[in-house]
């Protein structure tokens, strides 16, 4: 896999001119981190048989603006070679409780990461954000 770093530095810099229109009451998130552990977490889920992560885009509203997030979760492959959400409820929505990767209820439920956020989790200075 390749990585054009012109296209994601004009991405990031699209998202940035994005949230400064925010309130000064939205927190600044530049990205988030995913551990090794955060991931072999999600990974381990299912008897240590998962084989994929799947990214999705979420937003939270503060003061009538959007403030992107992400929620994240681990996902086995089927017979048919596709990725499939583990744990994750087709029904009764409204009654779904969400567990973080520090605990999984007794009901057994998947877990569900979020990401460490940046700040405070960045990385040195780069042409992604910088």
């Amino acid at each position: 896999m390749s990585t054009n770093w012109n296209d994601a530095a004009k991405k990031i810099k699209a998202f940035k001119t994005y949230m400064k229109g925010a309130p000064k009451s939205v927190p600044e998130k530049k990205g988030y981190l995913l551990t090794r552990e955060m991931i072999e977490e999600l990974l381990e889920q299912n008897e240590c048989k998962l084989d994929g992560i799947r990214l999705y885009f979420g937003a939270d509203m503060i003061e009538d603006f959007m403030v992107p997030t992400l929620v994240i979760v681990g996902c086995e492959k089927d017979g048919d070679g596709k990725y499939n959400d583990f744990g994750v409820p087709e029904k009764n929505l409204k009654t779904l409780a969400v567990n973080t990767f520090a605990a999984v209820a007794a009901n057994g439920s998947s877990k569900v990461g979020k990401g460490l956020p940046c700040p405070t989790e960045c990385s040195k200075p780069n042409m992604l954000n910088s």
